[in-house]
């Protein structure tokens, strides 16, 4: 039951406190603060690697700041890799504040970049018990959101928690997906809870998987139509980062004389999506956080080309494919002036490597 809980001066005040404390050095994390209780453990997890051509990393240029190009290469082996455990970390007295957890004068940015009010109001909705299903990646990046966020709010129902996150309702293929996943989560800005569950869930454990599988089984489970494609074209539309195609008639061309169908998932509901990719044997896709559609919904057994942008290479999503049965193969885009240009003879090359 939620109620209203008048707050102290001091207690409205720890948007400033807070960030004094940590100019000065004196800031704790909260895995500092809170006792923490391991969910499931972290353990080794086979991978069957990923379909290229021979030498196509060495194409790659560069990858994304927290991690190497060579490390991104190690995942392309076969064998087996670590994953971390899922953590909850338990913090008493709570704040949540815009996209912040304060916890005794210190804090914690979940949000990062949106305007923050000095002062909380000095009354907001009180929680007993709760988890926190935001993070800063699921906050930021939908594809995120979608593989990584679902599966941590189906984890505080799955615990018997009420499931909190940053930001406002959510809309369009967000609202969709919670709808179809049966979650129930509630948007604050404001709010204190006297014990507060904040999740590590970035572990791809058994367990972690075995949650994020049931979401996807509960999307595969929507009606298919009958004429559902073979071959797809997951086109990437309406994002922020450029990953402009230059040779976007071209590479589109090759792909339909192989009978692919273009699928825009921004033109879509998240059914038709699931009804579109369901049968689908191959997509092909600029990568992003769109691709994110085509792994709720191929059916195993299927495969997932990426085409990696050579100053961005990543393998995102190589152990969500895994998980679903889909077999990962890439092939490089090179940088030109302002987006990137696909070899069409790769192209066409890994296409008959995958069969």
């Amino acid at each position: 039951m939620v109620e209203t809980v008048t707050l102290s001066p001091w207690r409205r005040a720890l948007p400033i406190i807070a960030r004094v404390r940590g100019k000065a050095g004196l800031g704790r994390t909260y895995r500092d603060h809170a006792e923490a209780i391991e969910l499931a453990p972290a353990e080794r997890i086979y991978s069957p690697g990923i379909l290229s051509l021979p030498g196509e990393s060495e194409r790659a240029t560069g990858t994304m700041p927290h991690t190497t190009v060579d490390e991104i290469r190690q995942l392309e082996n076969e064998g087996e890799f670590s994953h971390g455990a899922t953590l909850a970390y338990r913090i008493d007295n709570a704040l949540l504040a815009d996209g912040c957890v304060y916890y005794g004068y210190d804090y914690n940015v979940v949000t990062p970049g949106i305007s923050r009010a000095p002062f909380i109001p000095g009354h907001v909705d009180r929680h007993g018990e709760a988890q926190l299903s935001s993070d800063t990646s699921s906050e930021m990046y939908f594809g995120h959101w979608l593989l990584d966020g679902q599966s941590t709010e189906l984890l505080a129902a799955d615990r018997g928690l009420d499931a909190l996150a940053f930001g406002p309702p959510a809309t369009h293929h967000k609202a969709e997906y919670r709808s179809v996943s049966g979650l129930d989560v509630r948007p604050v800005r404001y709010a204190a809870v006297d014990r507060l569950w904040v999740i590590d869930d970035r572990g791809l454990n058994s367990a972690r998987n075995e949650r994020w599988a049931r979401l996807r089984d509960r999307v595969r489970a929507l009606a298919a139509p009958p004429s559902s494609p073979e071959r797809v074209y997951l086109v990437r539309s309406g994002g922020t980062s450029g990953r402009s195609v230059n040779n976007a008639d071209a590479f589109e061309a090759a792909l339909a004389r192989h009978d692919f169908a273009s699928v825009d998932p921004m033109k879509h509901s998240v059914a038709e999506i699931a009804g579109l990719l369901s049968r689908a044997k191959l997509v092909v896709s600029i990568e992003g956080s769109h691709q994110s559609h085509a792994l709720m919904a191929m059916p195993p057994g299927s495969t997932l080309l990426t085409i990696q942008p050579a100053d961005r290479f990543l393998h995102s999503y190589l152990f969500f494919a895994n998980v679903a049965g889909i077999r990962s193969a890439y092939t490089i885009a090179e940088q030109e002036c302002a987006g990137y240009r696909v070899d069409l003879d790769r192209l066409e090359r890994t296409l008959d490597l995958i069969g």
